[in-house]
């Protein structure tokens, strides 16, 4: 797998996920993220000033929020009020394309890029 980015009139792909807008102080953060197969649920996490907003467009999504798990398919979505510790994840056979916003953007894509950085090294 490799994270290059390639641009295009619409967006970049960084890694498996496709960014429509980084994303601002004001804007959102607009992408597609992709999620492999049997992605386990990470330490559940919080975004103290900034709303999730997650909408299916394929395969399965599977999102604990508040202490509850649900599984999500196309056309469901769920938004995780700012300061809501969730996490995310996708234990089923196939992919899953997650439409997700993070208002407002903040600096978010820029950690996801770091990260991405910091895995390529290994």
């Amino acid at each position: 797998m490799t994270f290059e980015n390639s641009q295009n009139a619409d967006g970049y792909w960084a890694g498996q996920d496709f960014v429509y807008q980084t994303g601002n102080d004001v804007e959102p953060l607009k992408l597609d993220m992709w999620m492999a197969p049997h992605t386990p649920l990470p330490v559940a996490h919080t975004h103290p000033k900034q709303v999730e907003y997650f909408r299916v467009i394929s395969g399965a999504f599977d999102i604990k929020l508040d202490g509850r798990q649900r599984t999500m398919t196309p056309g469901e979505s769920i938004t995780v009020k700012a300061g809501a510790w969730h996490s995310v994840g996708n234990a089923t056979d196939d992919a899953a394309v997650v439409y997700t916003e993070l208002t407002p953007g903040l600096r978010t894509q820029a950690f996801y890029d770091e990260l991405r950085e910091l895995e390529n090294l290994h």
